[in-house]
């Protein structure tokens, strides 16, 4: 639960908040021992701006320390480079390296970064600092552009030194009630982001200081928020029994409290995609929720249907079954133009696989609900691929965010829906069982227009910024048209021989793949070139493979490395169509979409550029950089497939 910093402080060592190398400095210039020398923070600084080598730097002496201030690497902030009582014999023997401690300059570069570990300070050129009393005694609170900070006293000491410093990112709140500033905000502990309440009384209640710390707030406020606006209106959805059942408890203990110091209005709803929850599970729920509604299958979808446009989001607190729900249930809307441009749909994880959270979060912080609810209360509106998926017979469409899958990939995934409580081991489980029956799917696949030059794709990906993704433009609607009136642009073409505008795959399939994201699961980047908004379905026909071949696959998967098998084509296109051939056996009848079941029957397939909206952090799909390496060398001068 959450602390005031007094209690945080009292209950955690201060060796715990605050690196040693921070705190401990020579205490006298006969000191010698090996290392790099330490530096101390001071109450009262003396600054000279100069420059070192032609860089802006900065010696700044207090009564009993001096230090060299240089800008690190390629970074704009000043950091310390040299630390000591005294000065002028050191200079000249120590290179930089070891002049500069590598605690103060390898920083959290990024609000993701939650590895364990006491958090780290870094120096800032500009602070805004604020003095404060907090517990009665003299302490300071300051910000940068990246860091904010709690100064305090230690023991006897008269200097005042970090307690608590997290990136300003991670600020919620700030405000001045009854002359005191109050800060919620969110800081590692034991490895992981946890709120921290900060309460501090201001010295002089005169109207000046009470003035000057309101403004020192809001400027907080605005470093903290940049332009997105705070104080968000979300509706969010609990699935209890998604993955584990541990939403609602996850919901209450640590994400509520969150929602709560950032001041954003929030109204639950408990809902379930799968089946109808016994009301005796609902009544024990309210334990939990602000709302708990006995629930149906495909519930989720009518709260989006009649949701007011007043929110900025719809928040899922499941796996990837809920926001499904919630983009077919905006597709039948009267305003679904409007209601796709209004409200983002944003997950939180709780499921099996969580691919949405893990393309929009990375593979690192996707499973974090701490760190996802910060992206749904930071992160900047981004436009998103959606698909249509039209049964040929009946027209009968639903709308894709993620995957549509045949062959053995669906059958995977459906065939261990009955797996779910062991999370997403399940996925293995269900290839390991395809994995004694490899034989072809009785499957025609026709595509419109592939570009299917798998080093030209690959090129183009590395080599090409990632597309500005704006608000979908739908030609010719009405902007209260629903979505099934704007039929896709293709379904009426003749794919049939002939038409040079479709290509038929005439090689034997194992599975049909279709991306709209890079990942549909951890420990499969099926799709790594796929990028936000870029307007393309990413298309995989994987050939029948041997055993070995496949059992291999399944450590190169995470990694994406599956891309540069020769038997695994891989193609972008704007449309196609997949047709069941000849009869199947039972367990093989499944087609899928974002995990879904869907009849087994010709369905044409078509992208809808940037029709969804979501919140991001970061701007974009998250590929690892270690994918992009290995895209260069195999790419660089000449492609070289991957051969096992």
């Amino acid at each position: 639960m959450a602390t005031t910093i007094a209690d945080q402080v009292a209950s955690l060592s201060h060796e715990y908040l605050v690196p040693q190398e921070l705190v401990q400095v020579d205490s006298a210039p006969t000191q010698t021992a090996p290392g790099p020398p330490r530096t101390r923070f001071a109450s009262a600084w003396s600054t000279m701006p100069v420059l070192v080598d032609g860089i802006a730097a900065m010696p700044r002496p207090p009564t009993d320390v001096v230090e060299v201030s240089r800008k690190w690497q390629d970074s704009s902030i000043l950091r310390p480079a040299l630390s000591t009582t005294t000065i002028a014999d050191q200079v000249a023997s120590l290179s930089h390296e070891d002049l500069v401690p590598q605690e103060l300059v390898q920083v959290d570069s990024a609000p993701t970064q939650t590895a364990p570990g006491p958090p780290r300070t870094r120096f800032a050129s500009a602070w805004s600092t604020m003095p404060v009393l907090i517990d009665g005694i003299a302490a300071m609170l300051r910000f940068s552009t990246d860091v904010v900070e709690v100064l305090r006293k230690r023991q006897d000491s008269s200097i005042l030194r970090p307690a608590l410093s997290t990136h300003v990112n991670h600020v919620l709140n700030a405000e001045v009630k009854d002359r005191e500033i109050s800060i919620s905000l969110l800081a590692l502990k034991s490895g992981k982001l946890s709120l921290v309440h900060v309460e501090a009384e201001i010295p002089d209640p005169e109207a000046a200081q009470v003035k000057q710390a309101t403004e020192w707030a809001a400027g907080l406020m605005q470093a903290a928020y940049v332009d997105v606006q705070p104080r968000r209106t979300f509706k969010i959805l609990v699935n209890p029994m998604s993955g584990k059942g541990q939403a609602p408890k996850i919901f209450d203990k640590q994400l509520r409290p969150i929602f709560e110091a950032a001041r954003c209005s929030i109204d639950v709803t408990c809902v379930s995609n799968r089946l109808r929850l016994d009301p005796d599970l609902c009544k024990l729920l309210n334990d939990f929720l602000l709302s708990v509604d006995t629930t149906h299958s495909g519930h989720g979808k009518e709260i989006a249907a009649t949701l007011p446009l007043t929110y900025d989001a719809i928040i899922t607190i499941s796996g990837d079954g809920l926001p499904y729900e919630v983009i077919n249930g905006f597709a039948e809307r009267k305003d679904a133009r409007l209601a796709f441009q209004k409200v983002s749909v944003v997950p939180i994880p709780g499921g099996s696989a969580n691919a949405f959270s893990i393309n929009i979060l990375g593979v690192k912080d996707a499973f974090e609900p701490v760190y996802a609810t910060l992206n749904a209360i930071k992160g900047k509106p981004m436009q998103l691929d959606l698909a249509s998926v039209t049964m040929m017979n009946t027209r009968q469409t639903v709308y894709g965010f993620l995957s549509v899958a045949a062959g053995l990939m669906a059958e995977l995934d459906i065939g261990t829906e009955n797996m779910r409580w062991i999370g997403e081991t399940r996925f293995i489980i269900g290839f390991l069982r395809g994995f004694f029956n490899l034989a072809p799917r009785n499957l025609r696949v026709t595509i419109r227009k592939p570009e299917g030059d798998k080093a030209q794709v690959a090129r183009s990906f590395l080599n090409n910024p990632p597309p500005n993704c704006t608000p979908a433009s739908l030609t010719g609607a009405d902007e209260h048209a629903p979505v099934d009136i704007l039929r896709p642009s293709f379904i009426d073409e003749d794919d049939a021989e002939g038409n040079q505008d479709w290509v038929t795959f005439d090689k034997g399939i194992s599975y049909v793949y279709a991306g709209l994201m890079p990942y549909v699961a951890r420990e499969l980047m099926e799709f790594p070139v796929k990028q936000a908004c870029d307007g393309f379905i990413h298309l995989v026909l994987q050939e029948p493979e041997t055993r070995s071949t496949m059992l291999k696959g399944i450590s190169r998967g995470p990694r994406g490395e599956t891309f540069f098998l020769e038997s695994h084509h891989y193609m972008k296109t704007r449309a196609l169509r997949v047709t069941p051939v000849a009869p199947t056996i039972k367990g093989r009848d499944i087609f899928a979409v974002d995990g879904e079941r869907i009849p087994y029957e010709s369905f044409h397939m078509e992208v809808h550029t940037g029709l969804l909206r979501t919140f991001s952090m970061h701007g974009e799909l998250l590929i690892p950089d270690s994918f992009k390496e290995v895209a260069k060398k195999r790419t660089s001068p000449e492609w070289v497939p991957l051969k096992y």
